[in-house]
């Protein structure tokens, strides 16, 4: 492998490689500790779609059901493996929200393992470094988002280091340059059933596959690749041609294609995005990029640093134009898989300012503490306040939910049956499912996001949990009053409990039409606050 402004593979010193692996695990350590931190002080409540990945998690252990896909959704794959992964924690250690959040913890610290090593082997001891630092601290965003079991997430940053990591392995896997190519086709077709958030990476890391390789064996490694891309890629189009091919038709290809995705998003939601993601400080980060930018236009040849801006640059203008959302706040969530990207291009800009003399040395290190403190900083509040971060976000006020205190009010009141929207029967179904697995005799409550109905339930006193910012609750109210229908009012949380309402006296014309099953959210807050 050729010299150059990459980095080598092996250091010639020894001493020298055993004190950059030293500090490398220290940094990885150092990250794995504090997401272990988060996990057991704030991180242990899961949103509504985190919610339903544990539900899935339970059929799984439960045989009730398998899953290819998120739960009634024809993709993201990734929440099905994340299920089938917390099914197996939950055998061993029962079900919970931080035991299927370990599977995302345990996740990412093997992503950041692996491309701890990539570094060790493929970049200088600073780019090494500083990578490394960047990935596993990077900013309050990306370390919540490497606990979120949503499925597809963790899996894209996972796949991404992994795919970067087979585009240059260790020189075993480098002398047999098919089975290189092969392995990294399997990854990629399996990644594409996993998250679509690979699409961008998968042609990148593949083309840098095969300009790493040496001019003789470039055949054999695109022969590999293909023949794997097809092998990994069969699950997903089987699944596809037994269902009428319903995931590619509603693929972000194909909506793109047919002009039916979202809207192009403003600059004014591009730069929410870019502070959500990125913090306080993200014109530093910006600036890194932009530095890492003007030192590769300075490099003789093709090098890993223009395909990483290619990503960049690809990702950020396909989630401009395409908005890939159906709603009014931008999905920041989506720019989690540039976490190993930007990580590496940040570094590259850090290097190259700090290599660059004095004054650009002292800048930059002022640049460098000025960002740690701005990504730092926020956690402290984050840990002390033991709650997520999300909690009292415009997202958070609908999907969040202590679902087991919830419960446990419920069952106080003395109610059967809890009606609540979409997003809280979703939290309520796992901790009542979870309760019932690891007791069979724990008190019984149902939960439903439909009015139910005396053909279906016993008549058990009914209770509607609802969110007061939203439209429902004042609907449901005028219309027990206009009935003179009898109930109790309870704040709970940012939530408004009626309870003591007989189901049989709820007559068919008291009952709520099919609004409300549709999302019952708060109104979309000015100034946006990311959370989406």
């Amino acid at each position: 492998m050729p010299q150059g402004s990459f980095g080598r593979l092996e250091a010639n010193d020894p001493a020298a490689c055993g004190k950059g692996i030293a500090v490398l695990v220290a940094i990885v350590a150092a990250g794995a500790l504090l997401r272990l931190l988060l996990l057991g002080t704030s991180e242990w409540m899961l949103d509504t779609d985190e919610a339903v990945v544990g539900t899935m998690a339970l059929d799984f252990l439960e045989g009730h059901q398998r899953y290819f896909f998120f739960r009634e959704q024809p993709y993201n794959g990734g929440a099905a493996w994340e299920a089938a992964l917390g099914a197996l924690v939950f055998s061993v250690v029962g079900a919970s929200a931080i035991a299927l959040k370990a599977v995302l913890w345990a996740m990412w610290v093997s992503s950041a393992a692996v491309f701890a090593d990539f570094g060790r082997r493929c970049l200088t001891a600073a780019q090494a470094r500083w990578s490394v630092i960047f990935f596993c601290v990077g900013t309050p965003f990306f370390v919540e988002w490497s606990l979120k079991a949503r499925g597809g997430y963790g899996e894209a940053v996972a796949l991404t280091v992994l795919l970067l990591w087979l585009s240059r392995p260790p020189p075993f896997l480098v002398r047999l340059p098919f089975a290189q190519g092969a392995a990294f086709g399997v990854v990629a077709g399996l990644g594409l059933w996993a998250s679509e958030m690979l699409l961008a990476w998968v042609p990148i890391a593949g083309l840098w596959l095969l300009l790493s390789c040496a001019q003789s064996d470039r055949l054999r490694a695109a022969l590999g690749l293909v023949v794997g891309f097809c092998v990994g890629l069969l699950p997903l189009l089987v699944w596809d041609m037994n269902h009428e091919f319903i995931h590619a038709k509603q693929s972000v290809l194909a909506r793109g294609l047919l002009g039916s995705g979202g809207s192009r998003l403003s600059l004014g939601e591009m730069i929410v995005s870019a502070r959500f993601i990125l913090g306080a400080a993200w014109p530093l980060a910006a600036l890194g990029v932009a530095v890492a930018a003007a030192r590769m236009a300075r490099l003789g040849r093709v090098e890993l640093w223009h395909l990483l801006l290619l990503h960049l640059v690809g990702y950020i203008g396909a989630y401009w134009i395409s908005g890939l959302r159906y709603l009014e706040v931008p999905p920041s969530r989506v720019l989690y898989v540039l976490a190993p990207t930007l990580a590496l291009l940040m570094a590259y800009g850090a290097e190259g300012a700090l290599r660059a003399g004095r004054i650009p040395r002292v800048l930059a290190t002022l640049a460098l503490l000025i960002w740690f403190v701005a990504a730092l900083f926020p956690i402290a509040p984050w840990v002390a306040s033991g709650i997520p971060r999300e909690m009292g976000s415009w997202r958070g006020s609908w999907s969040l939910l202590d679902a087991k205190e919830l419960r446990e009010e419920l069952l106080a009141k003395g109610v059967g049956i809890v009606v609540a929207n979409l997003w809280e029967s979703h939290s309520l179904e796992f901790e009542l499912r979870r309760d019932l697995h690891a007791d069979p005799a724990a008190a019984p409550l149902d939960v439903t996001w439909r009015l139910p109905s005396l053909e279906t339930h016993t008549p058990h006193p009914i209770a509607f949990v609802l969110n007061p910012a939203g439209q429902i609750l004042e609907y449901v109210e005028a219309r027990l009053q206009a009935r003179s229908i009898p109930y109790d009012r309870t704040q709970w949380g940012h939530r408004i409990i009626l309870s003591g309402i007989a189901l049989e006296a709820l007559e068919p014309e008291t009952r709520l039409p099919s609004t409300y099953t549709h999302l019952d959210w708060s109104s979309v807050p000015r100034p946006l606050d990311g959370f989406n």
